[in-house]
């Protein structure tokens, strides 16, 4: 039949700030039921009770206690029985007061588009007895070292740094701060280079009160201001395409010209040789454009020569052009 185990011996206690570290020798009869744990507990030299802390093997650490107070410390075994009797009690020890905290680590960046990097952090290990109260960033730039030094504080990750040097190599230090404090310095971040990215849609429009349109590149503006004006019957128009990436815009102002006979216009543009535009260019955007407003149009052979050569200009294969 089983019974409680025998109690743990070899007691030997390690201060810490505010902590007590218990080894011990699990016993060597579990009574016939394995051990799953075991109870640590502290008595000051007064015969005052203190904490006590559970774990399920050598060492648990008893948090709590205070420092220049005198503790011994017994153990228990625990299983499916019950508890064993209390080990001998340990030899007198006193914690030690709080320390700085260790280092916070996996230190990362994570740059923004407005330049500014995030920085992430896992807490420390050991507070140091004492709880971290904020955290602190350092920025290192390792290319140009004037150009680092930015901080950042606050009580819990991430921490944002701002005023680096856009498209210069960063890395990123973090500091736990607690009453006693600040840490050492953690270990770098790996390499970050800040980048400012300005989003598309933030290009200013180069003509106010006008209307845009995604075109094509084969636009010639100044045939087609006149093709406009022609148009509508306004001599106040005016037009400026913006390229941004893939997109090309073309802006045409007047807002009140009819965005309908505008948008026919466009369609209708061919570049002309006398606007500096060459015959086969000008051949090639025609047939384009035939092909765009009537998508089951006929080609003529002409046409179709025209269309290949243009491709072949741009540097397009003919089987990716159809």
């Amino acid at each position: 039949m089983a019974t409680v185990p025998n109690a743990p011996s070899n007691i030997l206690v390690i201060p810490g700030p505010r902590r007590l570290t218990v080894n011990f020798t699990a016993p060597e009869d579990d009574g016939g039921s394995p051990v799953t744990g075991y109870v640590a507990s502290v008595e000051s030299m007064d015969g005052q009770t203190g904490s006590i802390a559970f774990g399920p093997r050598a060492p648990v650490v008893i948090a709590g206690v205070q420092e220049d107070v005198f503790y011994t410390v017994s153990v228990r075994a625990t299983n499916a029985q019950g508890d064993s009797e209390p080990s001998p009690a340990s030899a007198p020890v006193t914690p030690m007061g709080p320390t700085t905290p260790n280092p916070p680590s996996t230190v990362s960046g994570l740059p923004q588009e407005d330049g500014s990097v995030l920085v992430h952090f896992s807490p420390p290990a050991d507070d140091g007895g004492a709880s971290v109260l904020s955290y602190k960033a350092t920025a290192i730039n390792e290319i140009i070292p004037g150009n680092g030094g930015q901080t950042a504080t606050g009580i819990g990750a991430p921490l944002l740094l701002t005023g680096l040097s856009p498209n210069e190599g960063y890395t990123f230090v973090v500091q736990a701060i607690n009453q006693v404090g600040a840490s050492e310095l953690s270990e770098k971040s790996p390499i970050v280079i800040p980048t400012i990215h300005t989003p598309e849609d933030s290009v200013p429009p180069p003509l106010d009160n006008a209307h845009s349109f995604s075109v094509s590149k084969h636009i010639n503006i100044a045939q087609l201001v006149d093709e406009l004006k022609q148009a509508t019957s306004s001599a106040s128009v005016n037009a400026a395409m913006v390229e941004q990436g893939d997109t090309v815009t073309l802006w045409v102002a007047p807002l009140s010209l009819s965005s309908e006979i505008v948008e026919q216009t466009i369609q209708a543009h061919v570049p002309d040789a006398a606007y500096g535009v060459s015959p086969e260019e000008a051949e090639f955007t025609r047939v384009v454009q035939k092909i765009l407003t009537d998508r089951e149009a006929d080609l003529s052979s002409d046409e179709m020569q025209a269309l290949v050569k243009g491709w072949v200009w741009r540097g397009v294969g003919v089987n990716g052009a159809f």
